[in-house]
Formats: C-alpha cells, structure tokens, sequence
C-alpha cells in the first residue's frame, strides 16, 4: 500500500479509538492488513515523491488535531520506514523486518489499474470519515 493510503487509515483509527496508545498499536496492525489486500504497490520515484506530497499535504490538513489521531496515522505508516531505507541504501534488497515485508505474511498485488482504485476508495473512506467526525470540519 501506498504510505498515504496507511496514513490516511492509521489517522481514522486514531480518531476511532482516542487513545494514544491504542491507536498507535491498532495503527501497525492495520498496516498488516492493508498490506494483505490486494494493491498495487509504486515502481520508481516519482510514484514515491507523489505519495510523499499526498501524505504531506495530509498532515498539514489534520494540523492540529488531536494526538491520538496523529499516533494512529504514525502507527499505520512506520512500519515503511524500512522499505525506504531498502530502496534509497540497498537497492531494495535490504533487511525487512515487518511480517509483510520480509514475506513471513502475504504482500499481495494487483496491477495498474485495479490495485490503485483499491487503496484510493481504503483512502477516500478514511478521509471521508475524518470529515465526518473531526470537530473542525464538521463545523
């Protein structure tokens, strides 16, 4: 899944639970069953700096918000921490240690285009939930 894909869930499981702490746990949980459905996962860079912007431009939107909805987004997103460091240092043939990564848990793939719609409509789901219950975009 696309890092901004488990932002945007960790961030809704946060804003569900409301707890720091359980959000941040349910957040890599839910990084593993992301990574079970089907996707479609970026080849190259630019696909990389074009996610990089979309989950920028997330938590400049979520700014401020509480905690527990930032640990969650947190939760969910660094587990890919290691596949950033794979790509940039060891030409994606790196250490992984997450059960997703390193192929203990499926990582399963669908092409362009369906593996795309897939994680934009996870996506869509969670920002659409945080509109709806975010004080301050609720009015």
């Amino acid at each position: 899944m696309y890092v901004s894909t488990h932002f945007a869930a960790g961030a809704a499981i946060g804003k569900m639970v409301g707890n720091s702490w359980q959000a941040f746990l349910l957040g890599l949980l839910s990084h593993i069953i992301l990574d079970i459905i089907p996707h479609h996962d970026y080849r190259g860079r630019r696909g990389i700096f074009l996610d990089t912007m979309v989950t920028a431009a997330m938590v400049l939107w979520l700014y401020p918000s509480p905690a527990y909805i930032f640990w969650g987004a947190l939760g969910g997103t660094i587990p890919d921490i290691e596949v950033i460091i794979s790509h940039i240092f060891f030409k994606k043939k790196g250490p992984r240690f997450f059960p997703t990564h390193s192929g203990k848990l499926p990582h399963l793939a669908w092409k362009w285009p369906a593996g795309f719609v897939i994680q934009v409509g996870i996506m869509l789901g969670a920002v659409f939930f945080l509109l709806a219950t975010v004080p301050r975009f609720v009015g």
